[in-house]
C-alpha cells in the first residue's frame, strides 16, 4: 500500500521541460488548482440554485426511462441530478447487476466506487457519486492542463482548460457519470507514461477498459507510444514492453471477469444490446453506415439525428490534423477518443463522449491561438457557454443532453 499512494503522490511531479525558446514563464506559473476549486464550487452552488428554483422535469421521459431514481414513488430533488444514464449507475451501485436489464450495458467500475463510497456517506449512493464525480474531475482537469503545459506550454494548457470547462458536454463532470472518472484515470495513466512510472502505468491501465469500453482500445496509442517514443528506452526489456502494453486487453479480460461475477454472465453486456439499439462495435467495420448515418438528421438535438452532434464531430476532425504534425502519439488518441465513439454509436450521445477527448480540445486551443481577433474569440467562448448552459437545463429536467 506504502508504493502505491507514493506512485501516485508521484504522477503530479512530471519532469518540467526546458522551453526551446522564449519567456520560461510560458511553462512555469502559478498553481492553477484553487482557479479550478473556485470554477467547481460555483458551479455547484449554481446547479444546487437553479433545481431549486426552476425545476420543470419532463415527466413523461422521467417515467417512461428504461431506469430512473428513486426506483419507486415521485420526483425528488436528488432525481434531477440522477437524469437518463445517472439512474442506470445508481441502480447497479444500490442493488447491483440484474441480469437482462439493460443497465448490464454499463461497465462497472463506476457504480462499484460510488458503491465503495457510500460507505463514507451514510449509504447515499448519490451522494458518493456526486462527490467522487466532482473530485475526480477536478484532478482529471488539473492534470490535462499539467499534460498540455508540459509538451505545449502554460498559455496553451490555460486555454484548453478553459475550452474544456465550457465545452456542452463538460456537464457531466458534474454528475454521477464515468466521463469524470475516465479522464482522471486516463490523465493519471500518461502523466505515468511520462515519468516512466511502470507501475501506476500498469495499474490505471488496468481500469480504464473497465471503466468505459473504449478504453480497450487505448491499445492503438500505447502501441504506437511503445513502438516509436520508447523504443530507445534501456529500463524495459521486450518482455516488459509486452506485457504493459497489452494491459487494455488484460484491463478488458478483468471487465469480464467482473460480469461473469456481478451478473452471472461474462457477455452480459452484449446480451442486452436489443434494448438499446446503439453502441455496437460492429460498428466499427461498417463504413457506409456511419457515413450514411452522418446524413440523417432529425432535430437541432435528440437521442438520434442530432444536428449538433455531427456538428461537433465536423469540428473535432482539423484538431486531429494539427496533433498528427504536432504530436502524432497523441494524435492516435484522439482517433480513439474522437472518430471510434461516433462510429460505434452511430454519433448518438457524441457530444458526451467527447467530452475527455482533452488532445481534440487541444486542437480547438491551437486553432483559437491564431485568431487575432479578440471578439472572434470572445464569441467562440460565450457560444459554447450558452450552448452548456441550454444542455445543463435540459439534463437535469430529463430533456435530451448526450
Amino acid at each position: 500500500m506504502k508504493r502505491l499512494f507514493e506512485a501516485i503522490k508521484n504522477i503530479k511531479n512530471s519532469s518540467r521541460p526546458v522551453p526551446p525558446e522564449g519567456d520560461v514563464s510560458d511553462v512555469y506559473g502559478g498553481p492553477i488548482w484553487p482557479y479550478l476549486l473556485i470554477y467547481k464550487l460555483w458551479y455547484l452552488g449554481l446547479l444546487m440554485v437553479i433545481i431549486w428554483q426552476w425545476p420543470e422535469m419532463n415527466r413523461d421521459a422521467f417515467f417512461g426511462n428504461m431506469a430512473r431514481w428513486p426506483r419507486v414513488g415521485e420526483i425528488v430533488f436528488g432525481s434531477y441530478l440522477t437524469t437518463w444514464d445517472g439512474a442506470h449507475y445508481m441502480s447497479i451501485a444500490e442493488q447491483g447487476y440484474i441480469p437482462g436489464s439493460p443497465s448490464c450495458a454499463f461497465w462497472p467500475l463506476w457504480p462499484f466506487m460510488m458503491r465503495i463510497g457510500s460507505w463514507l456517506t451514510g449509504g447515499s449512493c448519490l451522494i458518493s457519486g456526486m462527490i467522487l464525480s466532482n473530485l475526480f474531475s477536478f484532478f482529471g482537469l488539473l492534470w490535462t492542463h499539467r499534460l498540455v503545459e508540459i509538451h505545449f506550454g502554460r498559455r496553451l494548457a490555460n486555454r484548453t482548460l478553459l475550452l474544456m470547462i465550457f465545452y456542452p458536454g463538460a456537464l457531466f463532470f458534474q454528475f454521477p457519470y464515468t466521463e469524470s472518472l475516465f479522464l482522471f484515470l486516463m490523465t493519471g495513466f500518461l502523466l505515468s507514461l511520462e515519468n516512466r512510472n511502470w507501475f501506476m502505468v500498469y495499474l490505471l491501465g488496468l481500469l480504464l477498459p473497465v471503466t468505459r469500453s473504449v478504453g480497450l482500445f487505448l491499445l492503438i496509442p500505447l502501441v504506437w507510444y511503445f513502438w516509436v517514443c520508447l523504443k530507445n528506452e534501456k529500463d524495459l526489456g521486450l518482455g516488459m514492453k509486452c506485457f504493459l502494453v497489452s494491459v487494455p486487453i488484460q484491463g478488458f479480460l478483468l471487465y469480464l471477469f467482473s460480469m461473469n461475477m456481478a451478473a452471472g454472465d461474462p457477455m452480459e453486456a452484449f446480451q442486452v444490446q436489443y434494448h438499446w439499439g446503439t453502441n455496437n462495435a460492429n460498428n466499427l467495420f461498417d463504413l457506409p453506415k456511419f457515413l450514411l448515418a452522418f446524413f440523417d438528421l432529425r432535430s437541432w438535438h435528440d437521442y438520434s439525428g442530432s444536428l449538433l452532434d455531427r456538428i461537433f464531430f465536423v469540428y473535432s476532425l482539423p484538431s486531429l490534423v494539427l496533433l498528427w504534425w504536432y504530436k502524432r502519439d497523441w494524435f492516435w488518441l484522439g482517433v480513439v477518443l474522437c472518430i471510434f465513439p461516433a462510429m460505434i454509436a452511430t454519433y448518438i450521445s457524441y457530444i458526451r463522449y467527447l467530452t475527455v477527448a482533452f488532445p481534440v480540445i487541444l486542437g480547438w486551443a491551437l486553432i483559437l491561438d491564431w485568431v487575432r481577433s479578440r471578439t472572434a474569440v470572445l464569441v467562440i467562448y460565450m457560444v459554447l457557454l450558452g450552448l452548456h448552459a441550454v444542455l445543463l437545463w435540459r439534463h437535469i429536467n430529463s430533456y435530451w443532453a448526450g
